[in-house]
């Protein structure tokens, strides 16, 4: 079992810490010109300070405790509300107040008092971070409902506690001693939260721990003191409001803004997670619509192959040698197209489940484009078409051969299968603004405008026949698309009906 981290929390920088201390400067004037205008004042405004941050440590770990107990943080925060009241007695009995008929003694023991539930709650504490202990709410409420009782009865009804102050002679030797001895205790407890690095930020553990020295130095002040309006008990008590604002800062700035960046974070990821479905469900509205597409076109050829074969079948008898010559002819190539288009929708299929690996390296672009113009080479003939390549023999990319091959080849194919016959289709290579520039130019029949947003689109079907009704699917410029954008290139097109087209891409330059 692990204990999360209570809370975490950022920095001051240099520059907020310096204001700090002009502020801090400023405070402890105020402070000290009240206590000269009415003690009771000064001490009552220190007092209810500490009360009103005691408390909100309380609600603000109560609202966000863990619902199954074990939380360290709302195990102080509980402590801290019976600290709280134990203070906010200390307060309505000190001498001037006239709430309470009781003499300085009692305001005092009401002090050992609070102190010491407060050190031995900051000992447990640090004990329990740093154990991973876990408690349940009922338990701390009922543990500190009967200390708190047990410590007022012996103070109000039962007047057993030890005496801590006595008018015009000063403090006790108990009550000295109480103060050396909470002072240890604090000292331990900051030694137990500066280990708990696992468990506590950075922030909340220097900020507790300053907590804790600025109480102690409170305590050693407080052995110091005669008259309960001396300048020991003023030091004392601004020692105190210094205590309690490291408090407030560890455990409800830092929390809240803590809790608030996490709303915050949480609305992001919420909002992101919304557009990503959003996003999903249109890309896979798209593939449905794409997919559907697909079955139609891989219908088309297979169903001629049926038909021609079904004619072949019922008359194959009076049909004479040419004819079935030519039957067959068209059959292979109804074949043809469609080995063709299984070819790329497997090829487009490994790409989407990403067993395409690229694989990019450094090499002469002029060996892997001739090849492709070889290849492509009889198909052009056949269309009496004047294939030709302009590149340099030096021109060298970083990219990866297997996928430029692909984005070629479907480039030139499709240049050759719009283009009439006598045409011209050309491919050219070379430098331009720090990339090398691959472009495939022709002399077919062009695109129109309002056609060219349709290309490479997965969710539009754009598929047209070629010059001499050649069949294609729109697959293959999906594919370059995404083979091109693998090498952080983009596509792009230009092109007139009636005039031609060129498709053009970048490839980086070996480093």
């Amino acid at each position: 079992m692990t204990t999360r981290r209570v809370i975490s929390s950022e920095p001051l920088s240099l520059g907020k810490k310096l204001i700090l201390l002009p502020v801090a400067a400023l405070l402890c004037t105020i402070l000290y010109l009240t206590s000269l205008y009415s003690y009771v004042l000064f001490h009552s405004v220190v007092e209810i300070f500490s009360i009103v941050i005691a408390c909100g440590v309380f609600m603000l770990s109560w609202n966000a405790r863990v619902r199954n107990g074990g939380d360290p943080l709302t195990f102080l925060g509980i402590a801290y509300l019976f600290v709280a009241f134990i203070d906010l007695l200390h307060t309505l009995a000190y001498r001037g107040m006239n709430i309470f008929p009781v003499d300085s003694n009692t305001p005092t023991q009401l002090w050992i008092a609070a102190r010491s539930l407060q050190s031995l709650t900051l000992l447990c504490f640090g004990i329990i971070v740093l154990r991973e202990k876990r408690l349940s709410y009922g338990f701390v409420f009922a543990t500190y409902g009967v200390v708190t009782v047990m410590l007022l009865v012996c103070i109000f009804p039962a007047g057993i506690f030890p005496l801590c102050f006595i008018e015009g002679v000063g403090l006790t030797p108990f009550k000295i001693i109480a103060e050396y001895v909470i002072s240890g205790v604090l000292i331990v407890a900051a030694l137990l939260v500066w280990r708990a690095r696992k468990q506590l930020s950075d922030g909340v553990r220097r900020r507790l721990v300053l907590a804790i020295a600025f109480t102690v130095a409170s305590e050693l002040a407080f052995t110091r003191y005669i008259s309960s309006y001396g300048i020991s008990n003023l030091i004392g008590h601004i020692f105190k409001i210094f205590a309690f604002y490291f408090v407030y800062r560890a455990l409800i700035a830092e929390q809240i803004k803590n809790r608030v960046r996490h709303i915050r974070e949480l609305t992001e990821a919420r909002n992101a997670l919304s557009a990503s479905e959003q996003e999903l469900k249109e890309a896979n509205a798209a593939k449905d619509r794409f997919l559907a597409i697909l079955a139609h076109d891989l219908r088309n050829p297979f169903s001629g192959l049926k038909t021609l074969a079904d004619l072949m079948a019922d008359h194959y008898d009076g049909l004479d040698d040419e004819s079935r010559r030519r039957y067959c002819g068209m059959i292979s190539e109804g074949a043809s197209q469609g080995m063709e288009f299984l070819d790329q929708l497997l090829t487009w299929a490994k790409s989407q489940s990403g067993k395409i690996r690229w694989e990019p390296k450094r090499f002469k672009l002029k060996s892997v484009l001739e090849d492709e113009i070889a290849l492509l080479s009889g198909l052009a003939d056949n269309k009496s078409i004047d294939l030709t390549a302009q590149i340099d023999e030096e021109t060298e990319v970083f990219a990866d051969p297997q996928m430029i091959s692909t984005v070629v080849r479907n480039f030139l194919s499709n240049s050759i299968k719009f283009t009439p016959p006598g045409g011209r289709v050309v491919l050219a290579a070379g430098p331009r603004n720090g990339f090398v520039e691959v472009a495939v130019s022709d002399t077919g029949i062009g695109i129109a405008k309002k056609d060219l947003a349709k290309l490479f689109r997965i969710d539009v079907h754009y598929s047209t026949k070629g010059t001499e009704e050649e069949a294609g699917s729109g697959l293959g410029l999906l594919l370059c698309k995404e083979f091109v954008e693998k090498h952080d290139a983009r596509i792009s097109v230009e092109s007139e009906p009636g005039r031609g087209s060129t498709f053009k891409f970048t490839l980086p330059r070996p480093q």
